[in-house]
């Protein structure tokens, strides 16, 4: 690896409008997040390279790039959307060159069809805004406690993860919450890179979309300034992706 670390992003779809007005696309949401974490001289610098994967005719060069980090989506990862064979062979050559892999929501649902899990409606409907995620005794282990918070805006889950990869967090309405296998695979089906605008803008486009009831728009709106484990989950994805020592990305995270 060089002084940076080189993350190809595939950004999955665009933000909604206030949100890119305000942050950018969801690369540049992602970039936010991992910068958050770089206060350690154990992390690089970072570079972002976006890729849309829905207009893109091919996919970044796996020598020009040292990870992958797949972004959330209104698209359905069980659907056979015309882009969905060449996004799925391109996340099995990353996962044959053993590149860490990265995924939210979208992105975590598209890894784990690539890699052989199953993808489905979430037979428990929505969930959204920040909810609590139980840890495994290896999710505790990871992240160094037993909860984390998350925001989620979703309708789709995995129900099976691929061979070798081990469900490490749980939540009341989804099973498996974070799909994790060491130096490979560390994906989430929330979105630790969101915050309370952009949950907020998330849910009311599907609300205005007619999506969702009121009802659970309302209550899912009343907890979306809740807080949550972003910094945290920042930099233990760094220590995902540098596979370095899990103490300094934990340090890194207390000092935010």
């Amino acid at each position: 690896m060089t002084g940076s670390f080189r993350l190809a992003v595939l950004e999955c779809e665009a933000p909604p409008g206030p949100v890119l007005e305000k942050y950018g696309t969801y690369g540049d949401v992602v970039r936010n997040l991992l910068t958050s974490a770089l206060e350690t001289a154990a992390f690089p610098n970072l570079e972002i390279l976006k890729w849309n994967i829905i207009s893109a005719e091919s996919f970044p060069d796996l020598n020009s790039i040292d990870g992958v980090l797949l972004t959330g989506s209104q698209n359905t990862a069980f659907e056979n959307d015309a882009w969905i064979p060449g996004l799925t062979q391109f996340i099995q050559r990353v996962y044959a060159a053993r590149k860490p892999l990265v995924g939210f929501c979208y992105g975590h649902q598209i890894i784990s069809r690539a890699l052989g899990g199953t993808v489905a409606r979430n037979p428990t409907g929505w969930e959204m805004a920040v909810e609590e995620v139980e840890l495994n005794s290896l999710g505790a282990k990871l992240f160094r406690k037993d909860v984390l918070r998350i925001h989620q805006v979703h309708q789709d889950a995995v129900i099976v993860t691929p061979p070798g990869v081990e469900a490490i967090g749980r939540s009341a309405q989804c099973g498996v919450q974070i799909s994790y296998q060491p130096g490979r695979i560390l994906s989430f089906q929330g979105h630790p890179e969101f915050n309370e605008f952009i949950t907020t803008h998330e849910i009311e486009e599907r609300y205005s979309q007619g999506k969702l009831l009121t009802a659970p728009y309302e209550e899912a709106m009343s907890r979306v300034g809740l807080e949550h484990d972003g910094p945290l989950i920042a930099s233990v994805l760094w220590q995902h992706f540098l596979g370095g020592d899990q103490d300094a990305a934990i340090a890194g995270a207390s000092r935010l």
